[in-house]
């Protein structure tokens, strides 16, 4: 007896399941994105709050820095350095409380800090207070009363405040490291989904296939299978298409001779140009000058040869703005044939304005150090590992480059008669926290002469346990 009923074919089956997997794998996928989304947030806020929190102890060290100054050599420069940190030192305060509701924690020490910051300012640390102080017994010098306020409590309090604010600083890195990792947790989670979403899109995609080309074998042969792999071609231009599209990259593709063909909307935003003028050469003609003549020798050059190109240049967009780019191309053969090139344009003027930042920063701080005849050093205490600035060659007579090297190395240059006060120094500095204001040794030249050299240095990193991790400081000769 023959069973009669609805049923669909296996590759009909194959394909309802495929999108029902996408479907669901699509859910999660946006639930991962929301999720994405706020510790996302989070994260901005963390480091929003960290970016507060930095001028703090800088602050405090400026008012008690400027007071010094002040009260040692009466320099209205001093007290308005002081004054200027004073005025600044609450609202600083304010905008890091603002960023910190929902971080009781964090908005306790934010405010321990504050409150005894003021306390501080009031009892110790104002210009009138210390001079008042100081008219009870005008006998003591201006040397004298500095030296009791190091001593004194208010000097204790100031340590305890940056200190403060310093362990508020190393929290909040941690909770922006634990932040990042949250974010990198889900990016990695939304990966895996768009994985198994590519997964069930290839499915799909070659279940439909399958059941397309079983249709149209059975409804037209072998002429109509013909149509339907023309017409699975185009469905594929279109889906490349619209990837490209799509893309956040510039991209382009080029025929054999190296003409552009089509590009897509992220190449017409990088260059400024409408994808008609572009076709051909076209794209050239938005290089810049000074780069048109490289760019465009080394991709006839490519062109010719078959090879992949490779380039860092500038494109000149239409509203004025210069574009940073970095352009590849890859090969599209069938075979042995060259069919052209697709290539991608990656936009990293962002990249290169923060490269040309920093090196212009290293340059000031190298001509601040030559100006002021002053070599920066930074040792690395574990590995014994020193960075030495190129202004300690000039000192030395060894050339002109910053270099590295290790403590035991420069301890051979030093006068053997000086190495025990030197290390005695360290010493001190590493127990005491306590920074050498000026440490006096001799150094041994290339030249084979003593030259005598003038230390002043700090500890600026330590562990866990209070260790000294790393020392800076600087050296100048006479």
């Amino acid at each position: 007896m023959q069973k009669s009923g609805f049923f669909l074919p296996r590759p009909v089956l194959l394909v309802l399941a495929a999108l029902g997997l996408l479907f669901a794998i699509d859910l999660f996928a946006l639930a991962a994105y929301r999720d994405l989304e706020l510790a996302s947030e989070k994260l901005n806020q963390r480091l929003q709050t960290e970016e507060a929190l930095q001028p703090l102890p800088m602050m405090v060290l400026e008012m008690q820095s400027g007071m010094r100054g002040f009260i040692l050599t009466g320099s209205t420069a001093a007290l308005d350095r002081y004054r200027a940190a004073a005025d600044r030192f609450p609202g600083v305060v304010q905008k890091t409380r603002a960023l910190l509701v929902e971080d009781e924690r964090q908005r306790q020490l934010v405010d321990g800090g504050a409150a005894s910051a003021q306390d501080w300012l009031s009892r110790y640390a104002s210009p009138l207070v210390v001079k008042r102080s100081a008219a009870e017994d005008a006998q003591r010098t201006m040397t004298a009363i500095l030296e009791t306020m190091h001593k004194g409590q208010g000097e204790s309090q100031a340590e305890n405040i940056v200190a403060q604010f310093a362990e508020s600083i190393q929290i909040e890195r941690g909770l922006v490291a634990d932040a990042q990792l949250t974010v990198k947790q889900k990016l990695d989670r939304i990966a895996s989904w768009m994985r198994w979403r590519a997964f069930a899109l290839l499915v799909a995609l070659a279940a439909l296939t399958l059941m397309l080309g079983r249709t149209l074998a059975k409804l037209t042969g072998q002429v109509r299978s013909r149509e339907a792999a023309e017409t699975a071609t185009r469905t594929s231009s279109a889906t490349l298409r619209a990837m490209s599209d799509a893309s956040p990259l510039g991209m382009f593709l080029a025929d054999a001779t190296g003409g552009c063909v089509q590009s897509n909307p992220a190449f017409e935003r990088i260059t400024g140009l409408p994808e008609a003028a572009i076709l051909g050469n076209g794209w050239q003609s938005t290089l810049h000058p000074d780069d048109r003549e490289r760019v465009v020798a080394a991709w006839n050059a490519a062109a010719v040869a078959g090879t992949a190109f490779v380039s860092v240049h500038r494109y000149v967009h239409r509203n004025g703005k210069v574009v940073w780019a970095s352009m590849k191309s890859a090969r599209m053969t069938d075979g042995a044939q060259l069919l052209g090139f697709a290539c991608s344009v990656e936009d990293v003027s962002e990249r290169r304005e923060a490269e040309e930042a920093l090196r212009k920063s290293d340059e000031r701080l190298h001509l601040a150090l030559e100006s002021s005849r002053l070599a920066l050093f930074d040792w690395h205490i574990p590995s014994g590992e020193v960075f030495l600035s190129r202004e300690w060659n000039a000192i030395t007579g060894y050339g002109s480059q910053a270099l590295t090297t290790t403590a035991r190395r420069l301890n051979d240059l030093v006068h053997p008669e000086d190495r025990e006060a030197l290390r005695e120094a360290f010493v001190g500095i590493f127990k005491s926290n306590k920074p050498i204001s000026r440490t006096e040794f001799r150094i041994e030249t290339r030249a084979g002469q003593w030259k005598r050299v003038y230390c002043s240095a700090r500890v600026t990193e330590r562990d866990a346990v209070g260790r000294a991790v790393r020392l800076t400081g600087t050296v100048t000769a006479d």
